[in-house]
C-alpha cells in the first residue's frame, strides 16, 4: 500500500469506515431499544422471557436471510454495486424497525423480528459482495 491498490481506494475506505461507524452507532441504539422493550432492567420482567424473545427474534432473522439468499443469491455476482447499496438500505430499514419496535405495542415481536431479518439480510448481502468490491481495488492480484 499505496502502490498495490487503485488511487480511489483511500477515498472508498474513508467513506466505508464512516458508514460502518454510523451503522454501528445506530445498532447500539436499536439494541438498547429492543432490550428495554423486552423488559431488561425492570424488576417485574422475567429474564428468561427476554432471553427467549431475543433468541426467537434472531432465529427469525437468520431464517429470513437464508430464504432471501436461496431466492436471489445467484445474482450477487452481477450488479455488485447495486446489491451493496441494497445491503446498506436494508440495514437502515432493519435498524429503524428495531428502534420503532418498542412503540409497536402488541406487535413488538413482529416488528423486532422484521428488523432482525432486514439486518441479517444486510450482513449476508454485504458479505457476498465485499470480495468483488475489494478485488476491484487491487492492482496485481493482492
Amino acid at each position: 500500500y499505496p502502490g498495490s491498490v487503485r488511487p480511489e481506494y483511500l477515498r472508498f475506505q474513508v467513506y466505508d469506515t464512516i458508514q460502518a461507524a454510523c451503522s454501528y452507532l445506530r445498532a447500539i441504539l436499536s439494541t438498547g431499544a429492543i432490550l428495554k422493550a423486552s423488559g431488561v432492567g425492570e424488576a417485574a420482567a422475567s429474564p428468561m422471557a427476554a432471553a427467549v424473545a431475543w433468541v426467537l427474534r434472531d432465529g427469525f432473522g437468520m431464517c429470513g436471510s437464508l430464504l432471501f439468499a436461496s431466492l436471489v443469491g445467484v445474482g450477487f455476482d452481477e450488479n455488485v454495486k447495486e446489491w451493496r447499496l441494497f445491503a446498506d438500505l436494508i440495514n437502515d430499514v432493519g435498524l429503524t424497525l428495531n428502534m420503532l419496535a418498542p412503540m409497536a405495542g402488541e406487535r413488538f415481536f413482529l416488528v423486532a423480528a422484521l428488523g432482525s431479518t432486514c439486518t441479517s439480510i444486510c450482513g449476508m448481502v454485504a458479505g457476498a459482495t465485499r470480495a468483488s468490491i475489494t478485488a476491484h481495488f487491487a492492482l496485481s492480484g493482492n
